[in-house]
């Protein structure tokens, strides 16, 4: 009996497995589109648990939350007291107590590539998209993902994954609009009888100034699709307007309205951005192969004629962040003339509220009370450094005060990626 070697064996099956076709879904085809390049979208959605985000008891564990608040409830002398502790956010080192810095937008960015002809048998190979901030800075950078393949800078990790979930639901307070939920997912199949690698790479560097996602793919895979990366953005410091926010004190437990040497305001001091429309330059680089045997008999990539075409869009702008999205709501009290003032006995600020229905109640209660003296200070009017205190209360009204500076025009994008805003 003649007998093979192992070796000669394993070489032989492996010979058999590449001879038979994987992709039969066309023996030909006809009517095919010639080449048009790649199309690229950029665009953002809110992110959930930004960084950005002042915590709260929402986001405890249903034991640590039970805990917390029966240590609150051991400290607080009223149920509106314990209810406005539950609502509050956490101070962390650092934050004074101001609930969150407001001047970063937790975001997770969308990427997009997609095909502007379909071609069957053509194969983008890699890409590379090239972002370039307008007027901030990117930070924070968690988490990159794609329908194949995650990116994990928090937990130190990069998984080739059969399917992907990164919610994007409303972040931070001031974030306007509803949020979305991306699902991305795959699944590992091999047909035919050659052994296919069917895995895609994804490689994200983030700096402050700019974001290059790189991709390559795998045999029979095509890299049109999404790629999604969950950061912040760091508007400008020297934009920042502060602001004094209220947190009146005017009802008891009961609501009845409280004696003006009991009401309070609450003070505190916030800082935002005045909110306008964010811009990214961006552009892809990619690879693409062609099929290029007229005949177009075989979409077997083992038995192809092809061309590699490597090529750049041009750097172009891309909305990624409408203004009224982050645009943090505030409102104010308005008098005959001017807003309301408060004095703490430190310093005199316009008087704003960061709930519209604690400035209703508290107008309520003023117009009730019909004094300007509470227990933590005084309400005045007029101009700073000339107001005095309010004496006529008929006619105030709530108001929201405009946080958006406006529809901003696209910015040109320069061959650096450089955005050039119009003179205004």
């Amino acid at each position: 009996m003649r007998t093979f070697a192992p070796i000669a064996v394993a070489a032989m099956m492996l010979a058999g497995c590449g001879g038979g076709p994987t992709l039969d879904r066309w023996s030909k085809a006809s009517g095919v589109p010639g080449f048009r390049p790649p199309v690229l979208y950029v665009g953002s959605a809110p992110a959930a648990a930004a960084a950005s985000d002042p915590l709260t008891i929402k986001a405890l564990p249903d034991r640590l939350g039970a805990a917390y608040v029966v240590a609150l409830a051991a400290r607080e002398k009223s149920s509106k007291d314990l209810r406005a502790a539950m609502a509050a956010a956490f101070n962390t080192p650092g934050d004074g107590g101001g609930g969150g810095d407001l001047t970063k937008i937790g975001r997770v960015l969308l990427l997009s590539v997609q095909r502007a002809a379909f071609r069957p048998g053509d194969r983008l190979l890699a890409t590379t998209i090239s972002i370039r901030p307008a007027g901030f800075r990117f930070t924070d950078y968690t988490l990159a993902t794609t329908d194949r393949a995650t990116v994990n800078i928090g937990a130190v990790s990069i998984t080739d994954q059969r399917g992907a979930n990164l919610s994007a639901a409303p972040g931070p307070a001031s974030a306007i609009g509803a949020g979305v939920t991306a699902g991305l997912t795959a699944s590992r199949s091999a047909t035919g009888t050659r052994n296919i690698i069917n895995t895609t790479e994804l490689s994200v560097h983030v700096a402050p100034d700019g974001i290059e996602a790189y991709r390559s793919g795998a045999e029979g895979q095509d890299l049109t699709g999404n790629t999604l990366i969950k950061l912040a953005l760091q508007l400008p410091a020297d934009q920042t307007v502060e602001y004094t926010v209220a947190a009146p004190h005017v009802t008891d437990d009961d609501g009845r309205p409280l004696p003006a040497a009991k009401a309070s305001l609450g003070t505190r001091r916030i800082g935002v951005n005045p909110a306008a429309d964010l811009y990214v330059c961006a552009r892809l680089s990619y690879q693409d192969r062609t099929i290029v045997d007229d005949s177009r008999a075989h979409y077997d990539e083992g038995r192809q004629s092809v061309a590699l075409r490597s090529d750049a869009l041009p750097w172009s702008p891309y909305l990624i962040v409408p203004a009224q999205d982050i645009e943090t709501p505030l409102w104010l009290i308005m008098g005959r003339a001017s807003p309301l003032l408060f004095d703490d006995g430190l310093t005199t600020e316009m008087l704003t509220f960061d709930d519209y229905d604690n400035a209703r109640m508290f107008l309520a209660w003023l117009g009730r009370a019909r004094t300007a003296t509470l227990a933590d200070g005084v309400l005045m009017t007029g101009a700073p450094g000339a107001a005095r205190a309010l004496t006529r209360f008929e006619g105030l009204s709530v108001r929201r005060i405009a946080q958006t500076r406006g529809v901003s025009a696209a910015p040109t994008c320069g061959a650096d990626g450089r955005a050039v805003f119009p003179a205004s």
